[in-house]
């Protein structure tokens, strides 16, 4: 709520700086950059894509992790994310909506989770109870277009 969040909410989506992609979860209001890597100095500032994943609405799995409660706590709400939830994915050229599919916590050490498979996935991973677990969202692509010249400039509402 207040002013600001919905200033936020506001704001074209739209890469800047580093990164290569913007995540937005409208129910939520689960917004950030996302930038290649999951190193602790990509962390603090952006949403990481996993290296040796899949792009953004191609074939295979597209795994992002963020922190929820250090830095930037940019998937603090990740918890309450549920089946049928829309997560779009701006890149600089297209806008991706994927639907969530499953949401789990498990262990640290499924990596299973990230593995890609036939369908156009995303998978959403964050650390929970003081990290000794992993809250996973999954999603599968549901729609794909390509921007026009004048969100590419400005952004997508």
């Amino acid at each position: 709520g207040g002013i600001l969040a919905s200033l936020a909410e506001d704001t074209p989506l739209r890469v800047t700086g580093n990164a290569i992609a913007v995540l937005d979860i409208p129910a939520y209001s689960i917004r950030g950059q996302i930038a290649e890597g999951t190193d602790d100095e990509t962390l603090k500032n952006y949403i990481g894509k996993f290296e040796g994943c899949a792009e953004a609405g191609q074939i295979g799995n597209y795994c992002l992790a963020a922190h929820n409660n250090i830095y930037t706590e940019l998937f603090r709400d990740l918890h309450k994310v549920q089946v049928g939830d829309k997560v779009r994915i701006v890149t600089k050229t297209h806008e991706y909506v994927y639907t969530v599919t499953s949401t789990e916590v498990v262990d640290p050490s499924r990596t299973d989770v990230l593995n890609g498979g036939t369908k156009r996935e995303i998978t959403l991973i964050t650390c929970t109870q003081a990290a000794t677990k992993r809250i996973v969202v999954k999603g599968e692509l549901t729609s794909e277009r390509e921007l026009d010249a004048k969100e590419q400039e400005e952004g997508v509402k």
